[in-house]
């Protein structure tokens, strides 16, 4: 070989470096699940290792392709390849069904090498052909990307009229690129419309809990009226009339309630996602907590189930006492409600130096050991619970473990399997009222 008939240096080394090639793409295709990153960063990889200038197309609903990545050797001409996707879409092609949709609709590879009265042939018009000229398109290779089963758009590589068509080698380093490329756009695609249907989701809650308390209120009040205007007329009543009434106002007032708190768990959870959740702390008795939350269950018989072992001395901590009460209420809920009726629930409290902590045992449906941590994700529970059609929505557990951590505790939870009852724990720094300020 004369230093005349020798390749390019380019050349040379792009030969080189294919063998890299691939360990480049599978290193930047774990960067990022933001699809655009994606397949920019793949589309930067090839220019101009691989070729003269690069295209990623998304398929569209309506079969019109959004272009999400180019690049170019000459970074000049990337605005160009823009507005040949604008003035020129390939779905605008007045003979020859452009080599994009043909890779698209075949689920396969299209290699061509285009001379220039081929560009005659395809253009629409002057400008058309003039743009494809600037731009270079010689030797280039449309792969179709394809992710769990189905076609979401393509990528197109191509190399300049001057430079040597893509060998059978190079064609199958495409292919396996643009395989690689489309697995990782699929699941990036995936994690964009799993991140947007949560955020729906948050909005939709956030709305619908505020649209809650305006009409919750109005029936709390006349919930409260009636029991006024009741009590006016009781001595009218009979016995058994009174005593039905008593049940029915009871039975509604703690619908009302537990409709409050469905509510505010609703709030709390926009509050989680937010990381908004505030503290007031003052100094209060976890032990008086916690008898308090035992006196308050409004069913007496499971509330008589639960085994309470306090210290005889106040725990003392620097805790926000709502916040605290909620903890513990949804605790004893929770063990109650996944507990056999006669089963019973062990409670107990102990200061341990600076830590206070509390445990909650019941005898009830116990969790599988993959789930320890997925129940403390909000709107998770279970599989047992989901599979007995246990009444709730998977919030209590998961707004309690945020007010330990945002009181800067912790919680967890214990079970030997399912049917084997579970143990949540909790530990909170007792803490100390804040310093006076110095003056």
């Amino acid at each position: 070989m004369t230093q005349a008939d020798a390749p390019p240096p380019e050349e040379t080394d792009a030969a080189r470096a294919r063998p890299e090639l691939l360990t480049a793409v599978g290193e930047t295709l774990g960067r990022s699940l933001d699809p655009t990153e994606t397949v920019q960063s793949i589309a930067d990889l090839l220019v101009p290792a691989f070729s003269d200038w690069c295209v990623v197309d998304l398929l569209q609903p309506d079969r019109g392709l959004e272009t999400v990545a180019s690049a170019h050797r000459d970074r000049g001409l990337v605005p160009e390849i823009a507005r040949l996707r604008e003035s020129y879409p390939p779905m605008a092609r007045r003979e020859q069904v452009h080599a994009i949709y043909r890779a698209i609709d075949g689920g396969t590879t299209v290699v061509e090498v285009i001379a220039d009265d081929d560009l005659e042939r395809r253009a629409v018009d002057a400008e058309h052909l003039a743009l494809l000229r600037r731009l270079g398109i010689g030797s280039h290779i449309v792969v179709a990307l394809e992710g769990r089963g189905h076609v979401i758009g393509a990528l197109s590589i191509i190399r300049a009229p001057e430079r040597p068509a893509f060998e059978p080698d190079e064609v199958a380093l495409a292919e396996e690129i643009a395989r690689r490329t489309a697995v990782a756009t699929d699941n990036a695609l995936l994690h964009r419309a799993a991140q947007q249907s949560l955020e729906l989701r948050d909005r939709f809650i956030a709305l619908a809990s505020h649209e809650l308390r305006n009409p919750l209120g109005v029936v709390r009040g006349h919930w409260e009226l009636l029991g006024r205007r009741i009590g006016r007329v009781s001595d009218a009543l009979t016995d058994e009339d009174r005593q039905r009434i008593d049940a029915s106002m009871t039975r509604l007032g703690q619908g009302i309630d537990q409709l409050q708190r469905l509510v505010e768990e609703l709030l709390d959870v926009r509050r989680i996602a937010s990381r908004s959740l505030e503290l007031r702390r003052s100094e209060i008795d976890l032990a008086a907590a916690v008898r308090q939350a035992a006196d308050e269950i409004p069913d007496a018989s499971a509330a008589a189930r639960l085994r309470l072992d306090l210290p005889a001395e106040p725990v003392l901590g620097w805790w926000d006492r709502g916040r605290i009460e909620q903890l513990v209420a949804n605790l004893l809920a929770n063990a109650l409600k996944y507990s056999p009726g006669d089963a019973p629930v062990e409670v107990t409290l102990e200061a341990d130096g600076s830590l206070a902590r509390l445990r909650v045992s019941d005898a009830g449906i116990g969790i599988g050991a993959d789930e320890l941590e997925a129940i403390f994700d909000p709107f998770t529970r279970g599989t047992v619970a989901e599979s007995e059609h246990y009444p709730g929505l998977g919030l209590g557990l998961a707004l309690s473990r945020e007010i330990v951590t945002t009181h800067g505790g912790r919680m967890w939870a214990e079970s030997e399997g399912e049917g084997r009852g579970s143990t949540f724990t909790v530990e909170l720094e007792r803490g100390s009222a804040p310093a006076a300020d110095e003056g």
